[in-house]
């Protein structure tokens, strides 16, 4: 799964459907945050507290078992590409903006609707 900020942010101020956020997490075999997703969702979090919302950020991703991966032109690309077609869904999550993805290593899976691969991974939109 990657996180996504919106998503980190909905979890942290427990706005509605934080729960199913936080099971989805809990239920990934990975879970991934690019650099750019940490430094948006501290900015976030620090102008809504008033403080240095970092140590919060790590605590988090430590108890998600996150990993930081960098955000190259592909991921970029691959982001674009679902926004693009998916960024009008209709489930209520992601009218708040909420968007997950899942990695899913076989290659397979691309040919499903709503995959597509990034750097040999398939990644699955899941509403």
């Amino acid at each position: 799964m990657v996180l996504d900020s919106s998503a980190i942010i909905a979890i942290e101020l427990q706005e509605p459907g934080f729960e199913r956020l936080i099971d989805r997490i809990g239920e990934s075999k990975a879970v991934i945050i690019g650099v750019p997703t940490m430094f948006e969702t501290v900015m976030v979090l620090s102008r809504r507290r008033g403080q240095d919302a970092r140590p919060w950020l790590r605590g988090f991703l430590r108890s998600a078992r996150a990993e930081a991966v960098t955000f190259t032109e592909e991921h970029l690309d691959a982001a674009i590409d679902a926004f693009l077609r998916f960024g009008l869904a209709k489930s209520l999550l992601e009218e708040a903006g909420i968007i997950f993805f899942t990695m899913d290593r076989n290659p397979a899976a691309r040919q499903e609707s709503g995959n597509w691969q990034v750097g040999g991974v398939a990644m699955r939109y899941c509403a």
